[in-house]
């Protein structure tokens, strides 16, 4: 049972963290030269080596890296400036878990987050 956690975290989620790190620095928020080149890494660690999210979703098989992946997925798709797909994984992520229902409030907020692209 651990093992379909894990290839549902490589299979969603983690893709999606990286989509997300990309399109991050890509927007200039991610700072400029020596920076950069290390900051990606330290984001990418820090959202794909999450307390919260191993002890949760692999210790009690609940599945939460798929929602949070379509999720995390969703809001990068708004910084890409991508909507349809924004839209498209934030309503699987809806169908999946309907409690990620609540992190809807993120997104009319996120709109002017890179205005650069």
């Amino acid at each position: 049972m651990w093992w379909t956690v894990l290839s549902y975290d490589l299979v969603v989620f983690f893709p999606a963290a990286l989509w997300f790190v990309w399109a991050y620095f890509k927007c200039g928020v991610g700072g400029i030269g020596e920076e950069r080149r290390t900051g990606w890494t330290w984001l990418l660690a820090i959202v794909l080596i999450n307390p919260c999210l191993i002890l949760i979703d692999h210790g009690h098989f609940q599945y939460n890296c798929i929602s949070l992946g379509l999720t995390l997925g969703a809001i990068t798709g708004v910084l890409a400036g991508n909507e349809l797909v924004a839209a498209a994984l934030f309503s699987l992520s809806i169908n999946h878990k309907q409690v990620f229902l609540l992190s809807g409030e993120l997104f009319p907020n996120s709109y002017d987050v890179c205005p650069n692209m």
